[in-house]
C-alpha cells in the first residue's frame, strides 16, 4: 500500500546504495525516485494512448515540496485528459534561465546565506546565455564573454569567481538529475596573476622586514661586545 507523502515521511526516506521507488498513497499517480546517492525525484505516473505505462519527470525534493508536486501531477494529468502529447521534442532542452530561475534559484536562495547574491551574479552576468538549452551551452560563448570582461578592465579574481557561481549551479542540476552533464565542467579558471603579484609583494616585504631585524641585533651584538671590551 505504502505510505502516504508528506515532507516528514520523504525527510525519512535514507539512501540504500540502490535505487528506490515510492508511490504516493494519497495520489498512485504521483512517484518518487531515490538515486543511490539519496537524491529524490518526484514523477508522475501515466498510460500513453498505446496503454503503455509512462513516467514525467516534476522535479526535485529540493525546490519542491510534496503539494507543490501534487499539484503539478494533476495539471499534467488534466492537459493529458484534453488529449495534448507530453513534449517529447523539448525533453532534455531545459533553457538556462528556466534551471537558474526554477530549479536552482528558490534552493539556493533558501539554502544558502549568500543566496540572493549568487543569484544577483548570474542574472547580471549571464543573462545573454539564459535562452540557450543547457546541452546547447559552449565553452567558446563563455570564453568570448570572458575576454570582453578582461578588456573592460575585470581582474582574473573577480571573473573566476563569477564563473564558479555559473559552475556551481550547473554541478547542482547534475546532482539532483535535473540536467545530465555541466558542459562547462572543462572551463579552467583564469591564473590570478594580479593576486599572485600581491602575495609576492607581501612576502618580499616580509623578507625585507626580517632582514633589517636581523641587521639591527648584528648591530647590537657588535656595540654591546664592543663596549665590554673598552671598559672591562
Amino acid at each position: 500500500m505504502g505510505d502516504k507523502f508528506t515532507q516528514k515521511y520523504l525527510a525519512s526516506i535514507k539512501p540504500t546504495g540502490k535505487v528506490q521507488w515510492f508511490t504516493d498513497a494519497g495520489f498512485k499517480n504521483l512517484r518518487l525516485y531515490v538515486g543511490v546517492s539519496g537524491n529524490k525525484t518526484f514523477f508522475v505516473s501515466y498510460r500513453d494512448k498505446g496503454g503503455r505505462r509512462m513516467s514525467h519527470k516534476i522535479g526535485s525534493t529540493d525546490v519542491l515540496t510534496v503539494a507543490e508536486a501534487q499539484d503539478k501531477a494533476h495539471d499534467f494529468l488534466a492537459r493529458l485528459a484534453k488529449g495534448e502529447e507530453p513534449d517529447k521534442k523539448s525533453k532534455g532542452k531545459l533553457r538556462l534561465g528556466e534551471f537558474i530561475e526554477t530549479h536552482y534559484g528558490p534552493w539556493v536562495v533558501k539554502r544558502r546565506k549568500t543566496g540572493k547574491e549568487t543569484m544577483a551574479i548570474l542574472r547580471s552576468s549571464f543573462q545573454f546565455l539564459f535562452k540557450l538549452p543547457i546541452e546547447e551551452l559552449k565553452i567558446d560563448d563563455l570564453e568570448k564573454w570572458r575576454t570582453e570582461r578582461q578588456d573592460k578592465g575585470s581582474k582574473a579574481a573577480t571573473i573566476n569567481r563569477l564563473v564558479t557561481a555559473l559552475k556551481a549551479a550547473l554541478n547542482w542540476g547534475v546532482k539532483r538529475g535535473i540536467i545530465e552533464v555541466n558542459p562547462m565542467m572543462r572551463f579552467e579558471k583564469l591564473r590570478e596573476e594580479d593576486s599572485e603579484t600581491k602575495r609576492n609583494f607581501q612576502s618580499s616585504t616580509s623578507l625585507k622586514g626580517l632582514q633589517c631585524v636581523e641587521f639591527v641585533a648584528i648591530l647590537h651584538f657588535i656595540y654591546t661586545h664592543t663596549f665590554e671590551k673598552l671598559y672591562t
